[in-house]
């Protein structure tokens, strides 16, 4: 049992194969080009990831040190009686000398 194949056709199978094979290669370098490039791309952005962290930790800092200065400013009472007789008080008091100056 023989079979006979067309020259023909084996030639156009061959040159299918051969036109695949350069196809391959260009998407291959090309794939190999794109995977370089998403590396450095990579790199990249982790630096300026570290950049911005950088940034963040500064401004983390700054907002500690400021928050200790506004804490530590002032102690108010606990009992808001005594703020409130306190500001009564003044008032009264800054009337009556307006009142004494005036007459």
């Amino acid at each position: 049992m023989e079979v006979s194949i067309d020259p023909r056709i084996l030639n156009k199978v061959l040159l299918i194969c051969q036109k695949n094979s350069t196809k391959l290669d260009q998407i291959s370098k090309r794939q190999d080009e794109m995977e370089a490039m998403m590396v450095e791309q990579r790199e990249m952005m982790a630096e300026q990831k570290d950049k911005i962290d950088q940034i963040l930790s500064k401004f983390e800092v700054q907002n500690n040190v400021d928050n200790k200065v506004v804490k530590d400013k002032g102690k108010k009472t606990k009992n808001e009686f005594y703020q409130v007789n306190i500001c009564f008080i003044i008032n009264s008091f800054c009337l009556y000398y307006i009142s004494l100056v005036l007459t």
